[in-house]
């Protein structure tokens, strides 16, 4: 469908269903995770299920796993990676939307390019995590609680500092992949710490704040680089100092009165003494078991580092972001992955090779790893039954072979097995029941990439997958508003505000609007996409009707939606971001479980403070640097 911006009717069916469905996707996709009930006929199900079995997709069903009753209830997911989709596949259905859009918003349109952005942010992480995964990021933060783990405000103080420098050069993930796991298990292992809340929430606000700097520290500046043609250099030039102002005002004020209380920032922290051999978890099987306290600790206390991976990491990191800053000084044209695919390219073959050199290594620390976890749930096993039982003479029986690769727990006799290889058969399972299948083929297939090839694996396992199914569809959703006339809307009404109310309101009121929508726009990138295209409309409009916006009030404007979706992501809520939805899921993973009214309670004073601080120190920056001469729109 073709519309013309300019004669768009909003009050026709197709732009108010297009602005209905749009608004119904984001509230889902911030407020629900959650699954429908699908009911399926049952002999349809069940031959369905029989041609995949016959096909050797999935292995038969054994007889205990069959159920009665005439229907069979599945389960479909609702959340960020099937809702936006599902809406752009709704208003295809019904001709809301036509092609135009869904090439625009894939493709792109506006300066604003998806593929690049999604291919940047993959190849990216994969520098990042990869970068994480070595151990660099465990250890550099490690060294810093060695040094200064005396003093518990002092710790505070250098973790703030380690995460904000972490999150300026590799951004928001790395510190959340590795800060969450060392702040949640400094938390959980120390016993003058009563309650986690400050650490987790420092680090993640932190982690935020510092990947506004850079260009390449998060998705949604990629964004907004796009939209108004601005060059890595030029962009972190203008937001660095109301950042870092922010981040040395923030650090008393969470310390002092957000978490001014002994029991969650104590006076002195005490640190274990273990072994001096380090602990990799990308390997070992039994990697920050949270209910095994010393061996949980042994991953933190004393991390591994593997030196050549981490070197070539940075050194790779730093050529990127050098690469970066001179192509976009040079020409703004040039997509942003053309620097980060190849560093991201040379960075996998050098895990994929270094993997297979020391696959033996790697494999027979596997099998270790094996062997000490059937040690333990033997152990655990035998505990449990002296507790149940008055004799200990049958407690236990343990039979652990040599390169013991599989396990099988016994419930009968409390027996833990581990043994080279399944058998193929068993006195009460018949042959067809065990016959290799493509699910068994990829298990099979993945175990062996992981005792191979580690490092890439886990790395690969880490990339922003969601970010496909979620992004596409929500910057085909935005284009369709555009087409609908909704931006075109949406764009007058801010005119109106900033004609009212001058530079220092179109600051303040991106602040706001960019944080707002964060939590309500489909996280900070769907708010990013969206708040681009209003000011890209509203410099449109002032371009034909002769009445150009200052240079002060629009790069303001445009610098406060930076630093706003950016900070917006540790407001109200955990959808407010991709980030967010990790670090919970992090979290999660570490007994560590932050309520939504808990995450939002916390947040609202600090983002308030940060918010106060950051655009107040713009406004005197546009002041000083900027004056009132006519922007003028930077062609594509």
């Amino acid at each position: 469908m073709s519309n013309d911006l300019g004669n768009a009717d909003i009050t026709q069916w197709r732009p108010i269903l297009t602005l209905v469905v749009f608004i119904i996707t984001n509230i889902i996709v911030i407020a629900t995770s959650a699954h429908i009930p699908i009911y399926v006929y049952r002999p349809l199900f069940d031959a369905f299920f029989k041609l995949f079995v016959i096909l050797r997709f999935i292995p038969p069903r054994l007889d205990g796993d069959r159920d009665s009753g005439r229907f069979v209830r599945l389960k479909f997911p609702v959340d960020m990676r099937t809702v936006p989709l599902t809406s752009v596949l709704f208003l295809l259905s019904v001709s809301a939307i036509g092609q135009k859009e869904v090439r625009e918003g894939t493709l792109g349109a506006n300066n604003i390019s998806p593929i690049d952005i999604v291919v940047f942010a993959f190849t990216m992480g994969y520098i990042t995590t990869s970068i994480a995964a070595s151990g660099f990021i465990r250890w550099a933060t490690f060294k810093v609680t060695q040094a200064y783990g005396e003093s518990g405000h002092r710790l505070f103080f250098f973790l703030y500092l380690a995460f904000f420098i972490i999150g300026c050069v590799f951004g928001n993930d790395a510190v959340i992949y590795m800060g969450v796991v060392f702040v949640s298990s400094l938390s959980h292992l120390s016993s003058n710490i009563v309650h986690p809340r400050a650490w987790i929430h420092m680090q993640f606000a932190i982690s935020n704040i510092s990947s506004a700097i850079l260009v390449s520290s998060n998705t949604t500046n990629v964004v907004i680089a796009q939209a108004f043609q601005i060059g890595f250099g030029e962009y972190t030039a203008n937001v660095v100092v109301p950042v870092v102002v922010t981040v040395v005002v923030l650090f008393p004020y969470l310390l002092y009165i957000v978490f001014a209380n002994e029991s969650l920032i104590p006076i002195s922290i005490r640190i274990h003494e273990l072994s001096e051999i380090p602990a990799n978890p990308e390997v070992s099987e039994d990697s920050e078991d949270p209910d095994d306290p010393p061996l949980l600790l042994q991953f933190i206390v004393n991390p591994f580092l593997d030196k050549g991976s981490a070197a070539v990491g940075v050194i790779l990191m730093a050529s990127t972001l050098v690469v970066l800053l001179a192509l976009t000084a040079v020409s703004i044209e040039v997509p942003v992955f053309w620097a980060t695919l190849p560093a991201a390219f040379i960075k996998f073959c050098w895990d994929i090779a270094l993997g297979w050199i020391h696959r033996h290594e790697t494999r027979e620390l596997a099998r270790r790893g094996e062997d000490i976890h059937c040690v333990r749930a033997a152990w655990m096993a035998s505990r449990q039954q002296i507790e149940e039982s008055a004799t200990i003479s049958d407690a236990l029986s343990v039979r652990i072979r040599q390169g013991a690769t599989s396990r099988e727990d016994s419930d009968a006799t409390h027996s833990v097995v581990c043994e080279d290889h399944p058998p193929e058969t068993s006195p009460h399972s018949s042959p067809v029941t065990n016959r290799p299948t493509i699910k068994s083929h990829l298990e099979r297939l993945l175990y062996w990439s992981k005792t191979t090839f580690p490092s890439a694996t886990v790395v690969v396992s880490h990339l922003p997958f969601p970010l496909v199914p979620f992004a596409l569809p929500m910057f085909i959703l935005v284009q369709a508003l555009v087409s609908t006339g909704w931006i075109l809307e949406f764009a007058h009404g801010w005119d109106q505000w900033v004609r009212k109310t001058g530079t220092v309101g179109a600051i303040a009121g991106m602040g706001f609007l960019s944080v707002i929508l964060s939590n309500f726009a489909g996280t900070n990138i769907g708010a990013a996409v969206l708040l681009s295209r209003i000011l890209q409309e509203w410099a449109q409009i002032h371009a034909e009707n002769g009445m150009a916006i200052s240079s002060r009030t629009y790069w303001g404007t445009v610098y406060a939606l930076a630093i706003g979706v950016n900070y917006g992501a540790f407001s109200l809520s955990f959808g407010a971001s991709l980030a967010g939805q990790a670090w919970r899921e992090e979290l999660a993973r570490k007994h560590i479980h932050v309520r939504l009214v808990d995450f939002a309670r916390v947040n609202f004073p600090v983002i308030v403070v940060a918010m106060v601080i950051s655009c107040s120190v713009l406004v005197g920056e546009v002041y000083i640097v900027r004056d009132d001469t006519p922007y003028i729109m930077r062609s594509s």
